[in-house]
């Protein structure tokens, strides 16, 4: 299908792995060619292999929320921020192939009942434009009357209501979702500075910021489709996103300056997308689709010093674009072929503002507007086809990308992007599967605006006019043993990635700290991946999964040059469940990353637990109760260590919480 790519923004300081980025699901004449090869596993989510994929089939019973199902997937951590990454690497998560419109935070948005499947891609085929991993959320597409109403509420007063329907008149099926959030929270933020004083000691200043935060959200969609005749159909279907959050906080700052900081920012996120999409399915199957959507992105800063006077900044982001895709699928006998295009075009003017109100940070006041366009154009084809006991699914796919930006500077990337997957049956319970891809990921279009945005307490975020997408070469191979009551996967995995993106953290001659995005270097990984999944007794299922991999990133060395470093790094997760003779539910949930380093320095690692009890109230109504970080041990610290700059971050989490939840469901709707 069209165009996937994981996003990589301008990153502070303190910045876990983020994603987010456009791409389209796999076609499902390509999910139905590699049936014959299907495997299914007992356990908490059985699990369907393919060749590029695996699918996890999500019972219609499963109370909770997406982000809940995808704590438990092997392969899968969930960031302390809510994003998803795929053994460590940041994954585009799609919702029916689509990135939502409220993008990560759909993972929260959608109530575990209404996915049908969650289909895990390690090493995306040619279909896909991205180097990460992608997670594609298959939802329910049901024909009868009915619903689904979810409530969650929690101890840190955080709450969310959800409320789904579809409803059939003729040939017309109707499908609705509203969902609306509330989150407030607390952090604490501690940082420790040391800069060179030039007599070979160091200027140390410390500095605390204690924040109160509050967002609400609300997101709502509506779709129809008409069915023409037994093989065609025509959809159309609109979303609207609206998100508004505010926070007030108190930065002391101790050693070379001494003052405290006072600030009060909002921020207001709108997002709408429509969509129409034609597909016919008869000798082959096609698809047509045409998607239009617009994002506004509004921040405003206050900040105030003890000592007299303040600054003001603000960023303004409006977003629009316009995609054209097509997809063609068609089997001859047992072997299929996919081919498709897609055109995308998209406008974003930003406009940042400064103004300072007596505090002296070095720098005039401005207010500049960043406007630039980017087109991309990319064609795939894929061909799957059996020889012997083995399936391959050799693929291509080009991809273009022009961009337009200001001051008539022009960008262009073409790249060329083959995947291989083969796979094949090892005895009656074995299966074998190796992959081979070149992908690429380009930075977004922001990221190369490089006006200044201050973010408080003499730190400053900027694009990078430089940029250019990094490319990334892996392999890996997978083994996988599968019986009535227990399976096993092994897998070996290297990748290169060339011109990677890094985070780099430099002190300005006015004493800003400013933080951007580098094309730092070559980095490499390899490592290995187990997963075991199945049954004790007839009460306890398990899942375990475990990756442990070296990793040579580039290190800023002396003089600013990069020199390759490496450490060996670990993550993983561990499901245990235990179904009561009431049919009760009792869950266990543990989700830990190992320190990873950075360009400058590392980020340190964390872990989590979960605790979670569930019970059937009545037919169509079930109850969770459940405790979040029960240890509350999800925080993050990240860290530069250089010649020109020491600089630790540290957060103290505040995320332990009871969370009460009921699901109803409504109608005779499945």
């Amino acid at each position: 299908m069209g165009s996937a790519r994981k996003r990589t923004p301008v990153k502070q300081v303190a910045s876990l792995c983020v994603a987010a980025a456009a791409a389209l699901a796999a076609p499902a004449a390509a999910q139905e060619a590699a049936q014959e090869a299907e495997v299914i596993v007992r356990g908490r989510l059985p699990v369907v292999e393919k060749a590029d994929r695996l699918s996890y089939e999500v019972p219609r019973e499963t109370p909770g929320i997406l982000v809940d199902l995808l704590r438990t997937m092997p392969s899968v951590t969930v960031t302390p921020e809510g994003g998803a990454a795929v053994r460590g690497v940041a994954a585009t998560i799609l919702i029916d192939g689509k990135v939502p419109p409220e993008g990560p935070a759909a993972v929260r948005n959608l109530a575990a009942g209404d996915v049908l499947r969650i289909e895990v891609l390690t090493a995306p085929s040619a279909q896909y434009g991205n180097d990460g991993g992608v997670i594609n959320i298959v939802t329910r597409k049901r024909r009868k009357v009915g619903g689904d109403l979810n409530l969650e509420g929690n101890t840190l007063t955080q709450g969310s209501v959800g409320l789904s329907g579809v409803m059939t008149q003729g040939a017309w099926t109707y499908h609705g979702r509203l969902f609306v959030d509330h989150y407030q929270n607390r952090s604490t933020l501690l940082q420790h500075q040391e800069l060179p004083d030039g007599g070979g000691g160091y200027d140390v200043s410390d500095r605390i910021d204690r924040t109160r935060y509050g967002s609400d959200n609300a997101t709502a969609s509506l779709s129809a489709e008409l069915a023409l005749s037994e093989t065609s159909e025509i959809s159309f279907k609109a979303e609207h996103g609206h998100f508004v959050s505010q926070s007030r906080g108190l930065a002391q700052s101790r050693g070379e300056d001494v003052f405290d900081e006072v600030s009060a920012i909002k921020t207001g996120n709108r997002d709408s997308r429509i969509q129409a999409v034609y597909a016919r399915s008869d000798d082959g199957q096609f698809r047509l689709a045409y998607d239009h959507n617009e994002a506004v992105r509004d921040f405003a800063a206050n900040y105030d010093r003890d000592i007299g006077g303040g600054y003001t900044t603000a960023t303004g982001r409006e977003t629009d674009g316009d995609r054209i895709e097509g997809d063609y699928e068609r089997r001859f006998g047992k072997r299929l072929l996919t081919a498709g295009f897609s055109l995308d075009r998209s406008t974003s003017r930003i406009r940042n503002l400064y103004v300072s109100r007596g505090v002296q940070l070095g720098v005039a006041d401005f207010d500049t507007v960043f406007e630039g366009t980017e087109t991309l154009t990319s064609a795939y084809a894929t061909w799957q086809n059996p020889v012997g006991r083995w399936t391959f699914l050799p693929g291509l796919r080009v991809e273009r990308q022009a961009l337009d930006l200001p001051d008539g500077r022009r960008l262009d990337f073409v790249d060329a992007l083959p995947s291989l997957h083969a796979d094949r049956a090892l005895g009656a319970r074995g299966r074998l599967r190796l992959s081979l891809l070149r992908r690429v990921d380009r930075p977004p279009l922001r990221d190369y605006d490089e006006t200044p945005r201050y973010i408080g307490a003499k730190q400053v975020v900027a694009g990078n006019p430089s940029l250019e997408p990094q490319v990334t070469n892996g392999f890996e191979a997978r083994y996988s043993f599968d019986d009535v009551r227990f399976s096993a996967s092994t897998t070996v995995y290297v990748r290169e990635t060339r011109g990677d993106f890094s985070p780099y953290t430099e002190v300005l001659s006015n004493g800003l700290l400013m933080t951007t995005t580098i094309n730092s270097g070559v980095s490499r990984s390899g490592g290995a991946e187990m997963t075991l999944r199945g049954t004790m007794g007839e009460r306890i299922t398990y899942s375990v999964n475990a990756n442990l991999f070296y990793a040579e990133v580039p290190f800023e060395g002396e003089g600013g040059g990069a020199v390759l470093r490496g450490r060996t790094n670990g993550s993983g997760n561990a499901l245990v469940e235990y179904r009561a003779g009431t049919g009760d539910r009792f869950q266990l949930n543990l989700t830990g990353f190992s320190r990873t380093q950075t360009f400058q320095g590392y980020s340190d690692g964390f872990y989590r637990a979960d605790l979670s009890y569930t019970r059937q109230l009545k037919d169509r109504l079930s109850l969770v109760v459940s405790l979040n970080d029960a240890f509350n041990s999800s925080g993050y610290a990240s860290v530069i260590d250089t010649q020109a700059l020491r600089l630790v971050m540290k957060t103290r989490p505040d995320n332990r919480a009871f969370k009460l939840a009921l699901a109803w469901k409504l109608g005779d709707g499945h």
